[in-house]
Parts: C-alpha cells; sequence; structure tokens
C-alpha cells in the first residue's frame, strides 16, 4: 500500500474524528448512539452463541 503505515495510521485517525463530530454535533447524535448500540449488541450475540455452542447441538 502506498505510503504504509502511514496512510493507514491517518485514516484511522480520520475515522475517529468522523466519530468524533456524530457525537459532538446534535444532528447526528441520535445516529452516533445508535451506532453504538450495534456495536454494543454484535459482540454481546457473538458471546451467547459462543457460551450456547455449535449449531444444532443437542
Amino acid at each position: 500500500m502506498w505510503l504504509f503505515p502511514w496512510l493507514s495510521r491517518l485514516t484511522i485517525v480520520l475515522m475517529a474524528v468522523v466519530i468524533g463530530a456524530m457525537a459532538w454535533l446534535p444532528d447526528s447524535r441520535s445516529q452516533f448512539w445508535l451506532s453504538l448500540l450495534t456495536v454494543a449488541v454484535v459482540p454481546a450475540g457473538y458471546e451467547l452463541r459462543r457460551r450456547k455452542g455449535p449449531a444444532g447441538a443437542v
């Protein structure tokens, strides 16, 4: 990739800036909270699935 690893780091920083702007701006704050909720639900679902065992297990 061009400019490795600096371009990757810059991309991560810019993503953090966009997410921070979503949290800061009133118009997009609800989207920010729903995104955080989604980020919390997906790992929780994974953990429940992992504890339950493979699909179809009796």
